[in-house]
């Protein structure tokens, strides 16, 4: 997709720059962290799942 990155650390500079708000700095802040908690809580979930499915017993001969 073409104008979406990661953000970076100079980010709050960028943003400064276009005169952001209080209150849009809020929701990005908010936003950032829900969406990594949400990748995160994923990603152990289908840990879990795959965990219990290959067992050291189901993997040996």
């Amino acid at each position: 997709m073409p104008g979406t990155r990661a953000l970076k650390n100079d980010d709050g500079g960028v943003f400064i720059a276009i005169k952001g708000t209080i209150k849009q700095a809020v929701m990005l802040g908010l936003a950032a962290t829900i969406s990594h908690t949400a990748v995160v809580w994923l990603i152990a979930f289908g840990g879990m799942v795959i965990s219990k499915r290959f067992t050291a017993q189901s993997a040996e001969p």
